[in-house]
């Protein structure tokens, strides 16, 4: 069994204890999430997925780290079909972004594309969570702002986003 699955696995057994590995952890994730396009796909998934219920977990701790793999992380979010696990990881992205909302300012639109690569969030508590970073973002960046970013999208991405009521 791959290193992602069983740290997936065990996180949400041991809950916060899993917090002095957690470092560490992200950073053995972190090249994986950053491969080569060719790379496992199962395995990168495994690594989006891991990583998101680590942040759910323990967002203020890989909070301030998320520069470093917030592109390459939110890349592999959409990848990702919809089922639970999905949810897990923006349970995840949202935690983090909640404790460090500068820090995913630079990767705003990787974090559109991941939100928008949903076909229906079936959790409404989750889709709830979106709405509020998403919309959290629009008003940090004000109109100016976010219509800049909103116009390096794709026009069904920018659509997508309108169920978040944005």
């Amino acid at each position: 069994m791959p290193l992602p699955v069983v740290i997936c696995d065990i996180c949400f057994q041991i809950g916060k204890e899993i917090a002095p590995v957690v470092i560490t952890v992200v950073s053995c994730l972190v090249p994986i999430l950053k491969s080569p396009e060719g790379s496992n796909k199962s395995l990168v998934e495994n690594s989006a997925i891991t990583l998101g219920r680590l942040s759910w977990v323990c967002p203020d701790i890989v909070a301030p780290h998320m520069e470093h793999f917030m592109q390459a992380w939110c890349k592999a979010l959409c990848m990702i079909r919809d089922d639970f696990e999905k949810e897990d990881s923006f349970h995840g992205l949202c935690a983090m972004v909640a404790a460090n909302p500068t820090g995913g300012a630079g990767s705003l639109a990787y974090i559109c594309q991941a939100c928008a690569s949903w076909t229906e969030i079936k959790s409404e508590g989750l889709h709830n969570e979106v709405c509020q970073i998403l919309n959290g973002y629009k008003q940090l960046l004000g109109n100016g702002g976010w219509e800049q970013c909103m116009a390096t999208l794709q026009p069904d991405v920018v659509q997508k986003l309108a169920r978040y009521g944005v």
